[in-house]
């Protein structure tokens, strides 16, 4: 419950107190042996917002690893999103477009929509970034066919 917990805070961008959180959850799961790719892929989401690359980058990547020992996929896909935008933030065009696409296929492995219209919307951010307009529209045009069809956002397409 407190990685839950810390995730709506770090959604609102109360990241003192995602942080604070997040502690807690690690701690319990580590007592009880069962240590999640979640906190670190939250906590490489907290540095990512407080301007932290470097930090952030090594979360991902321990999370990335841990998740494919344990084949879990959306973790796999979190990781790999995080990492996509640390590279887009770093103007590592080609390597951002890897992440995220690598994101995509696992999102989508795991019919995950929601997540999956985001990463389109990243990737059209991507090709913005580049000067490639076309591309940036069309991954923009079906992120928000996807959240038209989930009823997400709906003030967007009245």
């Amino acid at each position: 419950t407190y990685l839950y917990i810390a995730q709506t805070h770090w959604i609102l961008n109360h990241l003192g107190q995602a942080r604070e959180l997040l502690e807690k959850a690690r701690i319990l799961l580590e007592q009880v042996n069962m240590p999640l790719p979640d906190c670190d892929i939250l906590e490489a989401k907290i540095f990512l917002k407080e301007e932290q690359p470097k930090k952030a980058r090594k979360l991902a990547e321990t999370a990335l690893q841990t998740s494919r020992e344990k084949n879990l996929m959306r973790q796999q896909a979190e990781a790999h999103l995080v990492l996509g935008l640390i590279d887009k933030d770093e103007n590592h065009h080609g390597n951002a477009l890897l992440e995220l696409k690598a994101a995509l296929d696992f999102f989508g492995a795991g019919q995950e929509e929601f997540e999956t219209a985001e990463v389109h919307r990243y990737m059209g951010d991507v090709y913005d970034d580049m000067g490639k307009e076309e591309q940036s529209k069309m991954e923009h045009k079906t992120a928000d066919k996807i959240f038209k069809g989930l009823s997400a956002f709906p003030h967007l397409y009245e």
